[in-house]
């Protein structure tokens, strides 16, 4: 449980802070330039750990929220593909209902390694 308030309090620092500096940067107190491009990349930053730690299914499934989230928002605002905000934004439901599929069988998995261990 340490460990999870640890993680909550490093991510909620983060954003204040990102969130400072989106806002001096719209406020033109700072110049942010071309970074302001590469901002997604950030949530990107924090779902891969989650990804690749896969301490729980709903970890795991928020890490690929927060990839996915960061990729979309950048290549939106970039316009990859041709495609903008309009006409990707279906792209969430369709990560929202594999979350929910991979989350739930995960569950399961872990549900049946722990019942098998027990029952042997």
């Amino acid at each position: 449980m340490e460990k999870h308030m640890k993680s909550n309090l490093i991510t909620g620092i983060a954003l204040i802070v990102f969130g400072a500096v989106f806002i001096l940067g719209n406020l033109d107190f700072l110049e942010l330039g071309k970074i302001w491009r590469f901002w997604p990349f950030v949530l990107v930053a924090i779902g891969v750990p989650k990804l690749l730690q896969y301490p729980s299914p709903k970890e795991f499934c928020e890490g690929i929220w927060l990839v996915f989230l960061g990729l979309w928002l950048y290549s939106s605002n970039e316009h990859l593909f041709g495609i903008g905000f309009t006409r990707s934004w279906p792209l969430i439901l369709v990560v929202a209902g594999a979350c929910m599929i991979i989350k739930n069988v995960l569950q399961n998995a872990n549900r049946r390694t722990v019942e098998e261990s027990y029952g042997q």
